[in-house]
């Protein structure tokens, strides 16, 4: 394995290939729950205002850890054309452009990650 000279603190990634023991799976929640007693998710950072209609359903990943220890997870999400993310239940981040949540999954346990996407005419705070 070649590694390219590095600076103190450069980020690295190295493919560790697939493992049976950590899973992670995306579903798109099809709940109908009345709006008044529905506990939303937080917006993001930057986003004061929603027009509902323009809002995805809720997207949930969900990261299963059948290993004996803890693992750290940065879940990077494809592009997202049109759309932005603007409810996250996780610290949101981002990597080359493209969404990012880093996670901790405990030994034997799973971790799960919920948003919605804003397709359009989202108002970003003002500056």
């Amino acid at each position: 394995m070649n590694i390219r000279d590095l600076a103190i603190n450069e980020d690295v990634e190295i493919d560790m290939g697939e493992s049976a023991d950590v899973e992670v799976g995306a579903v798109l929640e099809k709940k109908t729950v009345d709006s008044d007693h529905a506990r939303k998710i937080p917006l993001v950072p930057g986003i004061v205002a929603l027009r509902e209609e323009q809002v995805s359903p809720v997207l949930r990943v969900e990261v299963s850890n059948a290993r004996a220890a803890d693992i750290r997870l940065a879940l990077l999400l494809p592009p997202l054309e049109g759309a932005r993310i603007v409810r996250a239940d996780h610290k949101l981040g981002s990597k080359n452009g493209r969404p990012m949540f880093r996670l901790t999954v405990p030994a034997n346990s799973t971790a799960t990650v919920r948003f919605q996407l804003g397709m359009t005419e989202v108002r970003p705070t003002p500056d």
